[in-house]
C-alpha cells in the first residue's frame, strides 16, 4: 500500500469516526439544538479539526443520512427479492418502510428531515449524487412493480406509476410520523393496537392500487 492510500483510509476512517460521533449528539439533541462544538467535544477534536472534514453540520447531517439511506434500501432490496407475488413486493416495501421506522426511529427523521428541506441538498454536499442515484434506484424499483403489476392485470390501469408512488411515499411516511408520536394515546382513547392499525393503513394504500373486479 502506497503512502498516498494509506492517507486516503486513514481520512475516510477519521471521517466515519466523525459521523458516528455526530450521529450520538444529533440523535441525543436533534438538529436545531446541536452545534460544531458539541460534536467536535463528542469526537475529540478541535473545531478547526472537525471543519477540514465537515464545512458545517448540515453536511454532517447529510453524511448520517447517507448511512440511513443506506439501510433502508438495502432492507427493501432484500424485502422484495423474498416476497413471491408482485402483489406481496409491493405490500413489503410499505411494511418495510415502517419497519424501518420502528428500528431506526433516528434514521427516519434525518431522512425525513432532507425530504423536507429538499433546497438544503443544492448546498453541493459531498456524495450528493450518490444519494441521488439511490433515490432514482428506489423510485424505479417501486415505479417496476406498478407496471409490472398492470401487466399482469393486478394493477389499476389508470395509475401513473411515478406519480402514484411520489404520492404512496409521501402519504405513508407523513403517517408514520404522526402515528408513532400518538400511538399510546390512540390505544388507551379508542382501544387501537399498533399492528392493526398499520395493518388498516396497508389495507387501504393497496386496495387503492390494485384493481377490484
Amino acid at each position: 500500500m502506497g503512502i498516498s492510500e494509506r492517507k486516503e483510509r486513514e481520512k475516510e476512517r477519521r471521517r466515519q469516526e466523525i459521523i458516528s460521533a455526530a450521529e450520538h449528539v444529533f440523535f441525543r439533541n436533534g438538529f436545531e439544538k446541536t452545534t460544531m462544538e458539541m460534536i467536535a467535544e463528542q469526537a475529540e477534536l478541535s473545531k478547526a479539526t472537525l471543519y477540514l472534514y465537515f464545512k458545517s453540520k448540515e453536511e454532517l447531517y447529510f453524511a448520517i443520512h447517507l448511512r440511513g439511506e443506506a439501510i433502508l434500501l438495502e432492507m427493501m432490496e432484500n424485502a422484495v427479492n423474498r416476497a413471491p407475488s408482485t402483489e406481496e413486493k409491493i405490500l413489503s416495501l410499505l411494511k418495510t418502510i415502517a419497519d424501518f421506522k420502528k428500528r431506526y426511529p433516528d434514521y427516519f427523521e434525518v431522512i425525513e428531515y432532507f425530504h423536507i428541506n429538499r433546497a438544503l441538498l443544492k448546498s453541493g454536499f459531498e456524495k450528493i449524487e450518490e444519494s441521488f442515484k439511490r433515490e432514482r434506484k428506489n423510485l424505479k424499483r417501486w415505479s417496476d412493480l406498478i407496471e409490472q403489476g398492470k401487466r399482469e392485470g393486478l394493477v389499476r390501469e389508470d395509475l401513473d406509476p411515478v406519480k402514484s408512488i411520489i404520492v404512496i411515499w409521501l402519504q405513508f411516511t407523513g403517517f408514520l410520523q404522526r402515528f408513532y408520536l400518538i400511538c399510546d394515546e390512540l390505544k388507551s382513547e379508542f382501544g387501537v393496537e399498533e399492528d392493526e392499525l398499520l395493518e388498516e393503513a396497508y389495507k387501504l394504500i393497496m386496495n387503492g392500487i390494485l384493481r377490484r373486479e
